[in-house]
Parts: structure tokens; sequence; C-alpha cells
């Protein structure tokens, strides 16, 4: 596989975040694509990010799953277009949303 250039450290250090929602025994979100990102630096970024400021996991976990909700809210009332002005939002969302279990924890 080919190696993913031209992509932000803050992009590969929120991949490794939401990747841990993936191994979660419920997880609020199941993403099966963030799994491509994670490497040992992204896990060594991601580590020394946490550690200075602990809340950014569950902070990056809990807007993944508003902004998945609010998206699936969208598209189930009509919205035919959704765009994201935002470098750092993940494209996966659609992908996911179809495919997400229910919430079971907060």
């Amino acid at each position: 596989m080919s190696a993913i250039e031209d992509v932000s450290g803050t992009a590969f250090v929120v991949a490794e975040y939401r990747a841990e929602e993936n191994r979660e025994p419920r997880p609020i979100y199941t993403d099966p694509v963030v799994g491509l990102f994670p490497s040992d630096a992204s896990r060594q970024a991601a580590e020394r990010v946490s550690s200075r400021f602990p809340p950014v996991r569950d902070m990056v976990k809990t807007r993944t799953r508003y902004f998945d909700d609010m998206l699936e809210a969208q598209i189930g009332a009509g919205v035919g277009q959704v765009v994201s002005a935002s470098g750092c939002r993940s494209t996966t969302s659609p992908s996911r949303s179809s495919r997400r279990p229910p919430a079971t924890r907060a």
C-alpha cells in the first residue's frame, strides 16, 4: 500500500483517538476507514498530546459522534448535499452513519 502523504500531523493524532473507539467493547461509533492511518509515530504523537491535555481523547470521540448524529439527521430530513468546511474533519462520516450502532454509552 502506498504511504499516505500531504496530511497534517493533527489528522493522524485524531485518527488514533478515533481508532481507539473502534476497539471499545461497546463503541459509540465505528469507523472502518480510520484503521488505515495509525502508525507508531502517530501513536506516540497522540500519547504526547493526551499527556498534556487528557480530555482531548474524549473530546474527539464525542465530537465525532455529534457530527455523525447531525449528518444522519440532516440526510434523514432530505438534505441532498453536505459541505464540510473544516480541513480537520474526516470525510468518513457518511460511510459510518449507515453502519454504526445506536448510542450505548456516554
